[in-house]
């Protein structure tokens, strides 16, 4: 049937409903639902790609908070101390012990993000460092951050006692280092 307005122009053609043709038929064709199905898909593939991702990061960043912690609690303990903060054993084991259970309050601040155990330390040399695993810590008194290492001042220096070095494995594989020594 064809419609026409009062001069004689066509202004529509309708397609009777016999003719075989989709045309004001109710749903949606099979493109359409496939195209929404991979859109949907794509918004999925890229949640579960970015969200591990982005979780590594924030654990991450925890981590290198707890770094920060630790070093400002061996400076509240060189404060407090006429300059100097380490035991008179020399055992740094115990050092690092005394730092964390007398300076820092909340020892859940520096428990590892993914065990929720209290960061372990492992050592003071920075020769750990290749065989260091994540939620591990070096805590080096008297010692410095060179590259992703920790050096040693000679024990002549008088750094050796007022300066700190800390250094952590990361969840991306590297390791942050980070020291109150200001080179």
């Amino acid at each position: 049937m064809i419609v026409r307005d009062r001069i004689g122009g066509v202004v529509s053609k309708r397609i009777d409903k016999n003719s075989g043709a989709n045309y004001g038929r109710p749903g949606f064709t099979i493109i359409e639902v496939v195209m929404v199905l991979a859109i949907a898909g794509l918004i999925f593939l890229m949640v579960f790609v970015a969200l591990p991702s982005l979780q590594r990061s924030q654990r991450d960043a925890t981590l290198k908070c707890q770094v920060s912690l630790i070093l400002d609690a061996f400076d509240r303990c060189k404060t407090l101390n006429r300059g100097r903060c380490y035991t008179s054993s020399g055992v740094k084991a115990l050092y690092y012990n005394k730092l964390v259970d007398s300076y820092i309050t909340d020892q859940d601040s520096i428990a590892d993000p993914s065990t929720r155990e209290v960061t372990v330390y492992i050592g003071w040399s920075g020769d750990l460092i290749p065989g260091l695993t994540v939620g591990q810590i070096i805590f080096d008194s008297g010692g410095y951050c060179d590259g992703d290492g920790i050096k040693d001042y000679p024990p002549t220096n008088p750094k050796t006692n007022t300066t700190t070095a800390i250094a952590i494995r990361l969840e991306n594989g590297s390791v942050y280092c980070a020291s109150n020594d200001q080179r």
